[in-house]
């Protein structure tokens, strides 16, 4: 399948690869040109086992493409949001870097679309964001599926993970990102499907624990 990923630190960068590694078709973009001149080249800008090898590997098989345009990026139809929301002064996460990404998107989609969020959202944000995807007059479709990474085995949780969170509020979606994780082994007893709203709740629950 094709994907594109929005955003290529800690989150994304890893997402883009295992998806990669699965198959897909992916483009990984970030507005950081030096970043993305890095990676075209193999370069990781943080040390994460097995991380650079499968980004090299992976670009010499043309599974994955590292770009700064958002044109290119909205040529596929399904897009990950993994950009990060660090806590502000009171606590509270910092949405400003996912509302920009939306911003963007509003501007270069040209077809109907999947957008799934990896990014950790307060309760209820994809309902906005629906809100906020409508004066574009195409079909968005909207989920969630939280990340649950470790820094240092961040690969081996993606490719070998103990639960796959997917929260998708109608059945085109949900069998779209059950198609994207079937390379996993034994993917449907991983796969733990709900709405987008308890999918969100999942993450916070799991960050408490």
């Amino acid at each position: 399948m094709k994907i594109s990923i929005i955003g290529s630190g800690y989150v994304g960068l890893v997402t883009a690869v295992c998806l990669a590694e699965f198959g897909h078709s992916v483009i990984c973009l970030d507005k950081s040109i030096q970043k993305i001149r890095s990676l075209r080249k193999g370069r990781v800008p943080f040390y994460e086992k097995g991380l650079g090898s499968l980004i090299q590997k992976n670009l010499k098989n043309n599974n994955l493409v590292f770009t700064t345009s958002y044109k290119s990026a909205c040529k596929n139809s399904i897009i990950f949001i993994c950009v990060d929301t660090p806590s502000d002064s009171n606590g509270l996460p910092d949405l400003t870097n996912i509302k920009n990404v939306v911003s963007s998107l509003k501007t270069h989609l040209a077809s109907d679309c999947l957008i799934v969020t990896k990014s950790t959202v307060p309760i209820g944000f994809n309902e906005k964001l629906k809100e906020l995807f409508k004066s574009t007059y195409l079909k968005i479709r909207l989920c969630s599926n939280p990340e649950f990474l470790q820094e240092g085995t961040a690969i081996k949780n993606f490719m070998e993970p103990d639960r796959v969170v997917l929260g998708c509020d109608d059945p085109e979606s949900r069998k779209i990102l059950h198609q994207i994780y079937a390379p996993l082994v034994n993917s449907k007893d991983l796969i733990i499907d709900m709405s987008v709203k308890s999918a969100e709740l999942t993450k916070y629950a799991s960050n408490s624990f």
